[in-house]
């Protein structure tokens, strides 16, 4: 188990406790990054959910990567597999991504862009991943600004 460095007062005051780790991001032989592990031990907030994210030396952090987990067919229709006689054929082996609102394969050094997840998709991913990380079922939002005022004036 890790345990953070400070002793345990940061732990019981803090509403979001993470465990980060890193790992080499390489292309070939040559590290161009690293890629980190946020593992919660504490979150007050959402379910405690590990995430990865890649944060490259030269290009910084693509948004978009992380999302190909959360990404299929039935979803946002996006999946793994290639064009054949104009046809979309879904294939897990495939070197290729086909998307539902693309008439093309997408290879993968072109799938983490804007031209892939459009906004149309990420709101449909976002609907599909809400009930993984959010600890209410019901569809209600926070106002954060409305549960200040209501500690300050009481």
């Amino acid at each position: 188990m890790q345990i953070a460095g400070g002793g345990t007062g940061p732990e019981y005051a803090a509403s979001i406790v993470l465990m980060l780790n890193k790992a080499q991001l390489k292309d070939g032989a040559d590290k161009v990054g690293i890629i980190v592990t946020a593992k919660p031990s504490k979150n007050r907030f959402a379910k405690p959910t590990p995430i990865k994210f890649h944060l490259n030396f030269s290009e910084g952090m693509n948004p978009y990567v992380g999302l190909e987990q959360y990404a299929t067919w039935d979803i946002c229709g996006i999946t793994k597999g290639s064009i054949e006689k104009g046809k979309k054929v879904p294939k897990s082996t495939a070197r290729g991504w086909i998307c539902e609102h693309l008439d093309y394969a997408v290879p993968n050094r072109e799938f983490f862009t804007d031209k892939v997840f459009t906004k149309e998709v990420l709101e449909r991913i976002e609907q599909h991943i809400k009930p993984l990380f959010n600890y209410n079922s019901e569809s209600s939002t926070l106002d954060i600004e409305e549960m200040l005022n209501d500690t300050v004036e009481s």
